[in-house]
C-alpha cells in the first residue's frame, strides 16, 4: 500500500510544476528581438515546453481535483457526496455566479454609458444572452468573466 503522505506530495509537487507549464503556456517570454544570431535556439525551446508540453498542464490539475474530491471518502454514499457536493457548491458555484454577476452589471453600464465600441458583444439582453454570458458566452464556452473558465 502506498503511504496517503507519500501521494499528497507528490501530488503538491505535480500541482507546482502543473502551475508553472500553464503560466509558462500564456506568457510569451521571449521577445522578437531576442531571435538573433545568438538566441536562435530559445523560441524553439519555448514552443515546444508551450505548445507541446504544456498541453498536459490543465488536464492533470483537473485529474488531481478529480481526485481530490474523492480522496477521504472510504466507502461512497448518497449522504457522503451530497455533503460534498453542496460544499463545493457553496465554496465554488455560489463565487462564480456573483463575480460573473458583478461582471454582467459592469458591462451592461458600460453599454448603457455610450461604450459599446469596446462593450459591443451584447446589444439587447435577454434571458438566452443571461444565460450566454454566465455559461457560454461569444461560443467560447466560458462565461463572460473569462478567467472563471476552469470552475
Amino acid at each position: 500500500m502506498i503511504n496517503n503522505n507519500y501521494i499528497q506530495g507528490v501530488i503538491a509537487e505535480l500541482r507546482v510544476y502543473m502551475i508553472l507549464l500553464v503560466l509558462f503556456q500564456h506568457s510569451k517570454v521571449f521577445h522578437p528581438l531576442m531571435t538573433s544570431r545568438n538566441f536562435h535556439v530559445l523560441p524553439q525551446i519555448q514552443s515546444v515546453i508551450s505548445d507541446c508540453i504544456g498541453q498536459i498542464a490543465v488536464p492533470v490539475l483537473f485529474f488531481i481535483s478529480g481526485y481530490l474530491y474523492f480522496v477521504n471518502i472510504d466507502k461512497l454514499s448518497y449522504e457522503q457526496y451530497k455533503n460534498k457536493t453542496r460544499s463545493r457548491i457553496k465554496s465554488l458555484f455560489i463565487p462564480y455566479i456573483f463575480w460573473n454577476g458583478l461582471y454582467i452589471m459592469i458591462y451592461s453600464l458600460c453599454q448603457s454609458l455610450g461604450m459599446r465600441t469596446i462593450f459591443s458583444k451584447i446589444t439587447e439582453w435577454n434571458s438566452i444572452d443571461f444565460f450566454k454570458a454566465f455559461f457560454c458566452f461569444d461560443s467560447g464556452m466560458s462565461p463572460i468573466d473569462g478567467p472563471l473558465w476552469f470552475i
